[in-house]
């Protein structure tokens, strides 16, 4: 299947001042298999309705600032439904080629994706992570990492149950042997979210 233009996620909006911040991160590139395809166009069309949402609602999103994938589709929704101010990026250094500087507001610059990762967490409300990559994967085990260790935590909501299985499967393993003795439960790290309706009212309540 085709993958559509992510643009034509989007609808013009006026502009609005910020209240919040969400990073919004996952995958930035295409999967191979028709099965990951489909399944990308999914999550694309989530992300850019759930950024619609939020910048309509005076709220800014934080994102590397791709122009591919589910990235690419929150990206091009912030800017095309509120404003540049709204679309917030960290930039990497160097730069991997996919990026798009013209219709953001630059917040800064790293030099490794750990660097970003800490950005991400300290200009953020919440971090919502769709799925991705093995980058994906380094940036929700940090955040997760965080709300474990340390005293100042922040919502991490992981978008998609069966994607995320192997990983929530993991963390219970873990629980359940008394190596995460400082939680109750892994909700007090992350939680697994499956609709846009789920992700709306994850937000909601923090």
């Amino acid at each position: 299947m085709k993958i559509q233009i992510i643009q034509n996620f989007c609808i013009k909006k006026p502009s609005f001042t910020s209240n919040k911040t969400y990073s919004i991160l996952g995958a930035s590139s295409v999967p191979t298999s028709e099965y990951g395809r489909d399944e990308l166009l999914r999550y694309m069309q989530m992300a850019s309705d759930f950024t619609k949402t939020l910048v309509q609602n005076g709220d800014s999103i934080i994102t590397g600032c791709g122009d591919k994938g589910i990235v690419g589709a929150a990206y091009y929704s912030a800017y095309n439904n509120g404003s540049k101010e709204q679309n917030k990026v960290f930039v990497m250094q160097p730069e991997w080629g996919d990026e798009d500087k013209e219709h953001c507001e630059i917040l800064g610059y790293t030099t490794s994706e750990a660097e970003r990762i800490q950005k991400f967490k300290e200009n953020s409300d919440a971090m919502v992570i769709f799925p991705g990559s093995c980058g994906t994967m380094q940036e929700l085990t940090t955040l997760i990492s965080e709300n474990y260790y340390s005293k100042t935590k922040k919502p991490v909501i992981l978008v998609g149950k069966k994607f995320f299985e192997g990983i929530d499967s993991q963390y219970q393993n873990m629980l359940n042997h008394g190596y995460l003795n400082r939680v109750q439960s892994t909700d007090e790290l992350y939680k697994i979210i499956d609709s846009l309706d789920e992700l709306n009212e994850a937000i909601n309540q923090n």
